[in-house]
This record gives C-alpha cells, sequence and structure tokens, in this order.
C-alpha cells in the first residue's frame, strides 16, 4: 500500500484548509470580495492563522475534528478564489458546483459511507487504496457529467485536478475515495441537490399559468 509521506500529509493539512477557509471568508462578504486588496488581507490573515503552532493553529483543531479536506473541496474551492479575483469577467459563468455531479457524489458518498459504518455487507472503501482507482474515477465521472451537463464545466476540471495530485502524491490519505469527497463537500453537494429539487418541483403560480396558456375568455 503506497501512503503519502507525514511530511506531506502536514503541509497539505495547513494548505488545504488555508485555501478552503478563504474561499469560505471570501464568499461570506460577498461583492467586497471582488476587490484584490480584500482578497489578498483575508487570504493572508488565514495563512498566517494556519501557520501558527498547533494549539493555536486553525488547522490543527479542523484536522482533529474532521481530518484532511478532500482535494476535490481544496480544488473547487480554489477555483473560487481565483474566479473572485476578477468577478466581472465570469459573472454569469457555470456553478462550480453543478446538479449532475453534486448528485453524484451524494450518491457515491453514500455508498462508501454505508460500507465504513458496516451499514450493508460489503466495504466499497477498501477499493479506493487500488493505485489507479483516483484516475479510473475520475475518468468516469467527467465522461458522465459532460455527456450529461453541460454546466459541468467546473466540475470536471476540479475533479480532474485532485485525481492528478493523487495519482502523483496519494494525498491526503492514500485512499481514492478521500481525495473525491469529504464531509463538507458532500453536505454542499446535498444543498445543490435539493435546491435544484425545489426549482424543478416548485408549483407555477397563477399568473404564471395564464401567461403560458392564454386567458381564453
Amino acid at each position: 500500500m503506497n501512503l503519502p509521506g507525514q511530511t506531506a500529509q502536514g503541509l497539505y493539512l495547513d494548505i488545504g484548509w488555508a485555501i478552503v477557509l478563504a474561499a469560505l471568508v471570501l464568499a461570506l462578504l460577498g461583492r467586497r470580495a471582488g476587490r484584490l486588496g480584500v482578497l489578498l488581507g483575508v487570504c493572508g490573515a488565514i495563512a498566517l492563522g494556519i501557520s501558527l503552532p498547533a494549539p493555536w493553529s486553525p488547522s490543527f483543531w479542523l484536522g482533529m475534528a474532521f481530518q484532511y479536506p478532500s482535494l476535490m473541496l481544496v480544488a473547487l474551492a480554489g477555483l473560487q478564489l481565483l474566479r473572485m479575483q476578477n468577478p466581472a469577467r465570469w459573472a454569469g459563468s457555470a456553478p462550480l458546483l453543478s446538479t449532475l455531479p453534486a448528485a453524484t457524489l451524494c450518491v457515491v458518498a453514500a455508498a462508501v459511507y454505508a460500507g465504513a459504518f458496516a451499514f450493508v455487507p460489503y466495504d466499497p472503501y477498501a477499493f479506493g487504496y487500488l493505485r489507479f482507482a483516483g484516475a479510473a474515477g475520475a475518468t468516469v465521472l467527467v465522461l458522465l457529467w459532460t455527456r450529461f451537463d453541460r454546466h459541468s464545466g467546473w466540475s470536471c476540471l476540479a475533479v480532474a485536478a485532485a485525481a492528478t495530485l493523487h495519482a502523483g502524491t496519494r494525498l491526503p490519505s492514500g485512499n481514492a475515495w478521500d481525495a473525491l469527497f469529504d464531509p463538507f463537500l458532500v453536505a454542499w453537494a446535498a444543498f445543490v441537490v435539493l435546491c435544484a429539487a425545489r426549482d424543478r418541483f416548485r408549483r407555477p403560480s397563477p399568473a404564471l399559468i395564464t401567461e403560458s396558456f392564454g386567458d381564453r375568455s
């Protein structure tokens, strides 16, 4: 079993959580995050906090509670930071996590977590330690998403980057499933799916029905 080194895991823990936290803080700032000074200031402050000794480091406590962020989540957070540097350029572009990738991640995570907690008689988590499991899984996902979801470009880029980095470094844990999703990413994906379902099944207003069929009186 080819596992990543402890030094690499420690660096990834700090850098990964720094990127995720920076994207989250800037998302909460909204339009004010578009200014480069705010972006650099928040990222610099978070990087300073991440570099503190273990008892005072946010990444230490996040690692204790949630272990490592997935490479997929870090990739999406990094893409969000890039998009925030020039919001006008990316206005109206596809979402970072569209409906089909979100639904796929929810289904895959449910299957893996069910096996990990012995809710079912199989354990797909063990297959994640195969050498090319991440690359094979990412290939299937990219082919599926590009075929059936025209808004999945960012998700495809993120999963491809995650699989490539995992193949070369085996981060974050040596298991491909941990590179593709984590509880935070699954929660985000579930929120996307719920919002899509709400929009899909929302009952149209009477005014919309009248406009669609015309006034036949």
